[in-house]
């Protein structure tokens, strides 16, 4: 260790002249890593939104009760009597059919003109119920036996469906680190050999002086660092602008879904991607280094 902070500029030197000896194969390399590792971050957003999501629609725990059509106003208001008598209603309130026309107005935006063209307002009245998320299921069952309920819409159908798309997000996340891993350490390990097939000579004069093997291999070590933390950088650039101009659109797409905001995950994000491009970096130069040929070292 002494002998390592007694040559610090030494070996940054070192590791830096590999830049300078062929730097558009360098920024290539750091351009590949950085798409690499935006893909990865891309993923994980993915994964940590759908978790939210889940998160805030088992926290808001609504169930819309349909009912039949031909009850009379007095039978409507003693079912909702009815409703909010079961045990783990914590509210309910009739929703006619134009307010809920325009409920969805305000969620789709200009989107409603699709279903203005239909001209009659196509959807039901119902009532808007709120509950303990923890009688969920029991009440669903519940309030089916209930004479005059036609149909029970719950977020249970909602958190399966993201539950099932956060599962296959970790799936494919799990799979794109071992091949963004696999990827990074292949092209540093790649850019080592050829710095070290370059500097040849200079490593002979090395170890005629007396130079151990680990003196020699260091600064091809901080090389490999250095470019996968660089391409962490440049993938946390990119980052920034993919996650925010995609937020945008999904937004617009979806409004009816509460899409979490990325700034609150991107200090993770920019985080991980650049310490996943350093370990991957540090990885890929000593499998370089392990794989060359002793007398070259």
């Amino acid at each position: 260790m002494k002998i390592i902070l007694m040559n610090i500029n030494y070996f940054l030197k070192e590791s830096l002249s590999g830049f300078k000896r062929s730097p558009l194969l360098n920024l290539a390399s750091i351009v590949s890593i950085g798409l690499s590792l935006l893909i990865l971050a891309v993923v994980f957003v993915g994964w940590w939104s759908s978790e939210e999501i889940i998160t805030h629609i088992q926290q808001d725990a609504e169930m819309a009760i349909f009912y039949d059509e031909e009850l009379t106003d007095e039978e409507i208001a003693n079912l909702e009597e009815v409703i909010l008598n079961k045990d783990g209603v914590l509210g309910a309130r009739h929703v006619d059919s134009e307010e809920a026309y325009q409920q969805m107005e305000v969620m789709m935006g200009d989107e409603i003109e699709v279903l203005a063209q239909m001209g009659d307002n196509p959807f039901d009245p119902f009532f808007s119920t709120s509950v303990d998320p923890d009688r969920l299921p029991e009440l669903t069952d519940e309030l089916y036996q209930i004479s005059g309920v036609d149909y029970v819409r719950d977020n249970e159908e909602i958190i399966s469906q993201f539950q099932s798309l956060s599962n296959m997000i970790r799936y494919i996340g799990v799979f794109l680190t071992l091949i963004v891993g696999v990827t990074t350490m292949i092209i540093t390990s790649q850019i080592i050999r050829l710095g070290i097939l370059s500097k040849e000579s200079e490593i002979n004069m090395l170890r005629l002086l007396g130079a151990g093997k680990g003196f020699i291999s260091l600064p091809f070590v901080i090389e490999g660092v250095i470019l996968g933390g660089l391409g962490g950088v440049f993938a946390s650039v990119l980052s920034f602008g993919v996650l925010s101009y995609g937020q945008g659109i999904i937004t617009a797409s979806v409004p009816f879904v509460p899409i979490p905001n990325t700034a609150e995950i991107l200090p993770a994000v920019i985080f991980l991607v650049i310490v996943l491009g350093v370990v991957f970096g540090l990885v890929g130069s000593l499998l370089s280094l392990r794989f060359t040929k002793e007398e070259r070292l």
